[in-house]
């Protein structure tokens, strides 16, 4: 007999994901890009792209934007699905990146690249960066260290990054996202405790008795900013 129904997804690991809207974002180890309807379940792939994606962000503007292991920056019109390569040279290889308010920034081995508008900005550092986040107003960039338990906070000036303090944190962090209306700052940290920081007292930790089994590797606010998941191993 004839196929019913068709069913597609991924062969290898899923390295990035967004949600939007209901459609599903993810990226594989192989850099196949597929988008899930949340409902129906039924999965279209992107064209394009064949290294591992590092990860990847949905824009303002409509659009999905992922950088792979060679460091290419891609954009998918979410609208057509077309993909075209962006003209954005980055100084080593990303391992995260954040986008918001019309600002990319790309955490790379020792360096963090803004982009605005098409034109890139690089700031080096002394430290190995883990995953980066933009504050909804756009005005700070948050960045957790890989190999030590400490976040750095920059002020966006412009098309420049200025590094404003250090926070010391109980364990390093993965990935670290604002809440949508900025009152807080969540991260996976590698001790198996989720990180929450409380924006509006300074970026002061919030008392919790949370914890995991294992160590965790990402987090997401709910759309309200009532409610922050964190997922792990």
């Amino acid at each position: 007999g004839s196929a019913s129904r068709v069913l597609r997804g991924h062969a290898k690991s899923i390295e990035a994901m967004e949600v939007r809207n209901k459609k599903i974002y993810t990226a594989s180890f192989d850099g196949r890009k597929t988008v899930w309807d949340a409902d129906s379940g039924d999965a279209e792939w992107i064209s394009g792209g064949s290294q591992k994606i590092m990860d990847m962000r949905v824009t303002g503007d409509n659009t999905l934007t992922s950088v792979d292991i060679e460091q290419k920056v891609v954009k998918t019109a979410l609208d057509s699905l077309a993909s075209e390569s962006a003209n954005v040279s980055l100084p080593s290889q990303a391992r995260y990146m954040a986008a918001g308010n019309g600002i990319e920034v790309y955490a790379c081995e020792n360096a963090l690249t803004l982009v605005r508008n098409g034109a890139a900005s690089t700031t080096t550092i002394k430290y190995t960066p883990n995953g980066c986040a933009i504050s909804p107003s756009g005005s700070v960039l948050a960045v957790a260290a890989a190999e030590e338990p400490t976040m750095y906070l920059y002020d966006i000036d412009g098309d420049s990054i200025v590094q404003r303090r250090s926070i010391s944190l109980s364990a390093s962090c993965e990935e670290i996202f604002y809440s949508p209306d900025g009152a807080f700052l969540a991260g996976a940290g590698r001790g198996r405790s989720p990180l929450l920081l409380d924006v509006t007292t300074d970026y002061k930790p919030v008392i919790h008795c949370w914890s995991s089994s294992a160590a965790l590797k990402t987090c997401s606010f709910s759309p309200d900013s009532r409610l922050v998941a964190f997922g792990g191993i």
